[in-house]
């Protein structure tokens, strides 16, 4: 909102500055994405009941889940070739264990597959996946001569890993669910009518 008093645009009573602006609007995103979280939390604690969960959170930044849960410690970098690193630091004595990450590249995507690897030598016997955002699956068809079948590609390289469960939120279309193993589909509806309701 802006006044127009006086030959001058200036920032009404709402907003005396531009940084007031902005610092408001962060701190809002900041709530937003907090609720998103508390409730993503809940939809899958729900879902999936288990008396004592343990998770490898592969972004610092995105930890969805951590009320009564464990979490395995780990690090990563990437080398100067741009090759993926990860290595876990927690050896713990639980079977079942949840990669949570946002897969936005396919450094991700590496990280991920490497995370696998690195788990099921530790000897853990039952690893998921919680990934929100499924990469690619606006690419679901080849529109033109000589495309690949995008999601199809990612799906193989998921499938390989051979997850117990993928949880995704809302996909783009059914070809990406239908691609992957032992997919799992929160809906938008379920989320907004808990969120809402």
């Amino acid at each position: 909102y802006y006044s127009t008093q006086g030959s001058q645009w200036r920032p009404s009573r709402w907003y005396q500055s531009q940084s007031e602006y902005v610092q408001g609007k962060r701190s809002y995103f900041e709530k937003l994405r907090g609720i998103i979280f508390s409730f993503l939390e809940f939809l899958y604690i729900c879902t999936y009941k288990k008396e004592q969960m343990l998770y490898l959170n592969l972004d610092p930044n995105f930890k969805p889940f951590s009320r009564g849960t464990s979490e395995i410690s780990h690090e990563s970098f990437i080398f100067s070739g741009g090759e993926v690193h990860v290595k876990l630091k927690d050896f713990l004595p639980h079977e079942q264990v949840t990669i949570v990450h946002r897969v936005n590249s396919s450094a991700d995507l590496m990280k991920v597959v490497m995370a696998n690897d690195a788990l099921q030598r530790a000897g853990h016997k039952e690893i998921s996946l919680y990934m929100p955002y499924l990469p690619y699956a606006r690419q679901d068809r080849v529109m033109t001569k000589g495309e690949p079948l995008s999601i199809k590609v990612f799906a193989q390289i998921i499938n390989s890993c051979n997850f117990k469960r993928v949880t995704i939120l809302d996909p783009h279309s059914d070809v990406g669910p239908a691609l992957l193993d032992q997919v799992e589909i929160i809906p938008n509806y379920t989320f907004v009518s808990i969120a809402f309701g």
